[in-house]
């Protein structure tokens, strides 16, 4: 065990870098519009457990790293694109030393903002399903969601009642896609307290830091100052998972995109992922991945040929 306490500090941010959210995300669209539509480049993506009451859709441009949300860990890259309900926690997580840095397309939308009861206009419909399905998380892939992504680059040079239509239309359309990935096991139908908000943050902070260390239940606990049984309750009852659940899809996430991106040996993988012994990562990777980690590489470079 070691101190993840200290690891916990939020960041020194100095004055005009907003790469840290706050939990509670305040969105406000301009005069001229009714949504938020976001181009955002940093350095890297940091790790901001955070929730809103307006909708998202986000396509990553540039950047690789771990995609957080509701009780779902996985790895995402360049192309992904992923459509959240409201008050959905999520975050997106990206390595420090990457070079080239990270960018996203984001739009944020409150569900009823063009008027009372637009949404159940029978038109509507498939847009109004395709919501509450998002509740959550959807991911989109194939050629439908490339074309989704390039446009909500696109609106960037539209004008305010050109861009409105397009979201309505980006929705529509992926209203009717096939390849789509639902992300969390469960919705989350209300925003934390603002009290565990910021404790879950810590811990998850604090984790998604030294995940490839030796962590324990009580090194958790003692982030936020709760006896470990009542850690191990709160913890599962504020993520939806419990805290080993948590940990294995964060160090599974990292060894899918080490077997990915290099040829290190699937043991060296293993254990610079924080799992102690081979067995034990194979029988962790295939339950969350459903194959073995020898597979997984093989699936993306036969891809890739």
């Amino acid at each position: 065990m070691y101190d993840l306490c200290a690891l916990a500090q939020p960041d020194k941010v100095e004055d005009g870098d907003d790469a840290l959210q706050p939990f509670l995300e305040q969105i406000e669209p301009s005069r001229r519009q009714s949504f938020t539509w976001r181009r955002m480049r940093f350095d890297h993506f940091r790790f901001g457990w955070h929730v809103h009451p307006e909708a998202e859709l986000t396509t990553i441009v540039r950047g690789r790293g771990t995609r957080y949300v509701g009780d779902h860990v996985a790895d995402y890259r360049e192309g992904d694109l992923v459509l959240l309900a409201p008050n959905l926690p999520h975050t997106w997580s990206s390595p420090i030393d990457r070079p080239g840095g990270v960018e996203s397309v984001v739009i944020q939308f409150l569900t009823g903002f063009p008027g009372e009861g637009f949404l159940d206009r029978p038109e509507l419909g498939a847009v109004r399903r395709l919501l509450q399905r998002a509740r959550v998380g959807l991911r989109f892939t194939g050629r439908s969601a490339s074309r989704v992504a390039d446009e909500m680059g696109q609106m960037e040079a539209m004008k305010p009642l050109a861009r409105m239509l397009r979201l309505w239309e980006l929705l529509d359309r992926l209203a009717s896609s096939k390849r789509v990935e639902p992300l969390s096991t469960r919705p989350f139908t209300h925003a934390l307290r603002d009290a565990d908000a910021r404790r879950i943050d810590r811990v998850c902070r604090a984790i998604e830091g030294r995940f490839a260390e030796p962590i324990a239940l009580v090194d958790g606990a003692q982030i936020v100052h709760l006896h470990p049984s009542a850690f191990a309750r709160w913890f599962k009852q504020t993520t939806g998972q419990t805290f080993v659940e948590y940990l294995h899809r964060l160090r599974v996430g990292h060894a899918a995109r080490r077997l990915i991106e290099s040829d290190a040996p699937v043991t060296d993988i293993c254990f610079e992922s924080g799992f102690g012994n081979l067995s034990h990562f194979h029988r962790v990777f295939r339950r969350l991945k459903g194959t073995t980690p020898s597979a997984y590489r093989r699936s993306f470079a036969d891809a890739a040929s």
